[in-house]
C-alpha cells in the first residue's frame, strides 16, 4: 500500500517530468521553426527575384504572379494559424518557444 507522502510526491515528479517534456517539446519546435523561417526567407527572395526577372523579360505571365500571390496568402495563414497556437500557449511557454525560435533562426546560416 502506497502512503500519502510518496504519492504526493510521485505526483509532483510526474506533474515536473510532464512539464519539463512539454518544454523541450516546444523549445524544438521553435527551433525547427526558427531553421524553416530563415530558409524559407533566403528560399522567397531567390524566387521573387526568379520571378520578377521572368516577368519583366515576358517569359512568365501575370498569371503566374497570381499564384505567387496565392502562395503569399498561404504563408500568411500559415503564420496566422501558428499566432493562434502561440496564444493558446502559456507565457512561459511562448518565451521557451521563441528562444528556440532565436536559436535556429541564428544558427541556420
Amino acid at each position: 500500500m502506497i502512503n500519502l507522502p510518496s504519492l504526493i510526491i510521485m505526483t509532483a515528479i510526474d506533474a515536473v517530468i510532464g512539464g519539463l517534456v512539454m518544454a523541450l517539446i516546444v523549445f524544438v519546435l521553435g527551433i525547427l521553426v526558427g531553421f524553416l523561417i530563415r530558409k524559407l526567407i533566403v528560399a522567397a527572395i531567390v524566387i521573387g527575384a526568379i520571378v520578377l526577372i521572368l516577368l519583366l523579360i515576358g517569359v512568365i505571365s501575370p498569371r503566374g504572379m497570381a499564384v505567387l500571390i496565392h502562395v503569399l496568402g498561404f504563408s500568411l495563414a500559415a503564420a496566422a494559424f501558428l499566432s493562434g497556437l502561440l496564444l493558446s500557449l502559456g507565457v512561459v511557454m511562448i518565451v521557451i518557444f521563441l528562444v528556440g525560435l532565436l536559436i535556429g533562426f541564428f544558427a541556420s546560416r
